[in-house]
């Protein structure tokens, strides 16, 4: 299977042990190529796909209120489209690629299916999500210390 090696890292599933939910994720996969500064993931769209990024680079950016915040520099093994998988389903942000790029998709429906059959698929899948979450958090609060540094305003985090 094709995919198996990228599945593997992406998802920390061990190839020996995960050969079944690793099946499952390689028979999912949609391999997509998006050439530069193209908008594939747009603020308020069902949130139909997850991708994960194997090739190039894309830009997360803020909601239409704030339309130059940049949040987020996607790389490869990251994941665009976690709204696929959260109610309500929406995608909550825009991101367009930075130079010609491949990701994997997953038709979010069929995945969801599969992630409630397999306890051990979901669990992955959402502790994958989680991780990358957590780190895009980490970055947007680091900017806007930093932008709140450079104003020299007093910034209060409760």
């Amino acid at each position: 299977m094709k995919w198996i090696r990228i599945l593997t890292d992406a998802f920390h599933l061990d190839p020996e042990r995960h050969k079944k939910e690793l099946a499952i994720l390689a028979k999912l996969v949609q391999p997509v190529k998006i050439p530069k500064d193209i908008q594939f993931v747009k603020e308020g769209e069902p949130a139909n796909f997850l991708y994960l990024v194997t090739k190039g680079h894309a830009q997360v950016m803020a909601p239409t209120e704030h339309p130059k915040i940049k949040l987020y520099r996607v790389s490869p093994m990251d994941l665009v489209g976690w709204s696929s998988i959260v109610e309500p389903r929406i995608y909550t942000g825009n991101v367009i690629t930075l130079e010609s790029s491949e990701f994997l998709r997953f038709e979010a429906d069929i995945l969801l299916k599969e992630m409630e059959q397999n306890s051990l698929l979901g669990y992955a899948v959402l502790k994958r999500i989680s991780e990358f979450l957590s780190q895009r958090l980490l970055h947007s609060l680091f900017d806007v210390l930093s932008v709140s540094a450079t104003r020299n305003e007093n910034l209060v985090i409760t």
